[in-house]
């Protein structure tokens, strides 16, 4: 069984996306309703610094190669949806290669005797404390997001978060779930 590992993504950016419009009728609860053939438009963002190698613009998370090369040496192409996004620098110039990342892989872990938490239509909001049942989290599951939770943080079992602390990668932060439950991002 594998310790699971919190990331945070919610670093967000002074960023600007320039073709918003194309993107508001994928709604807010993009994890629960993009089908996974999805027609998605190229992203447009002007950035007004060099972004970090995940970030978050409105309700997007990001991330760049660096990270997308990890993703895939844990063997997550299967879980996880990506979608090219063009990154310029205020300036004009490239600030690499960026994606939209939708984690599709949906773990039935939430812990519902230890959590608390309102339940709206078979969905779990208003999580003041998060707890998951680590027996049906599999050691293949590397990032994953929790079932029936639209605010779900992306969850890494502990080789995966040993394989991104590695990595030298910018922009994430790593919490235990006793920890998270204890931060102010709940």
């Amino acid at each position: 069984m594998c310790k699971i590992i919190h990331v945070l993504t919610d670093s967000y950016i002074h960023a600007e996306i320039e073709n918003f419009d194309e993107f508001t009728a994928f709604g807010r609860n993009v994890a629960l309703t993009l089908p996974i053939d999805s027609s998605f438009p190229e992203m447009k963002i002007q950035a007004y610094a060099v972004p970090d190698d995940i970030f978050k613009t409105g309700v997007w998370t990001l991330i760049s190669e660096n990270i997308l090369r990890v993703l895939y040496s844990l063997g997550a192409k299967s879980y996880i949806q990506i979608f090219r996004a063009d990154v310029k620098l205020k300036s004009g110039c490239s600030a690499g290669n960026y994606y939209v990342l939708h984690v599709l892989k949906q773990v039935d872990c939430f812990d519902e005797i230890n959590s608390k938490f309102e339940k709206k239509n078979e969905l779990y909001c208003n999580v003041k404390k998060l707890e998951i049942i680590h027996n049906n989290v599999c050691d293949e599951d590397c990032i994953f997001r929790i079932s029936n939770f639209p605010n779900s943080p992306f969850i890494l079992n502990s080789r995966a978060a040993k394989e991104f602390k590695n990595s030298d990668l910018k922009g994430i932060e790593y919490f235990s779930i006793e920890e998270w439950n204890q931060s102010e991002l709940i």
